[in-house]
This record gives structure tokens, sequence and C-alpha cells, in this order.
């Protein structure tokens, strides 16, 4: 979504907000599609003593959980 599409639907669903409290809940969306789109293109890799050879009893699986939290929205003021 552009920062103009935004700003029309945000300004129509809450028409008393500031511009600050709109470009906060703009900066918001897009951390929230960033993350959205990290954890869903989360790759698994399989290393063997560090140095990058594949082997089945040494997998690392990338926890999708940890990526959407790991910026909190709290941060963004």
């Amino acid at each position: 979504m552009t920062a103009k599409e935004f700003l029309k639907y945000f300004l129509e669903e809450n028409p008393s907000s500031t511009f600050d409290e709109c470009m906060i809940e703009f900066a918001k969306y897009h951390v929230e599609q960033a993350l959205k789109a990290a954890s869903e293109n989360a790759t698994q890799q399989r290393i063997i003593g560090g140095y990058g050879y594949p082997n089945k009893s040494n997998k690392i699986v990338i926890n999708k959980n940890s990526i959407l939290n790991a910026y909190p929205l709290e941060n963004i003021k």
C-alpha cells in the first residue's frame, strides 16, 4: 500500500487523527508486512560442524515466531 493510499484509508477510518498518528500507523503497517514476508520466506539450513555441509542429524530450523516478534511495534513512535 502506498503512502497516499494509506493516508486516504486511515483518515477515512480515523478522521480526528493527527498527521503524526497517521505516520506511526503507516510505519507499523510496513514493519508488519516486512516481518510477515520474512517469516513466510524463512528457510531451513543443515550444518555439520559449522562448515555448511548437509547432515540430517544437525538441522537448524528457523522459528517463524522469532521473526514475527523480532521488532516490537511499540518502538515506532
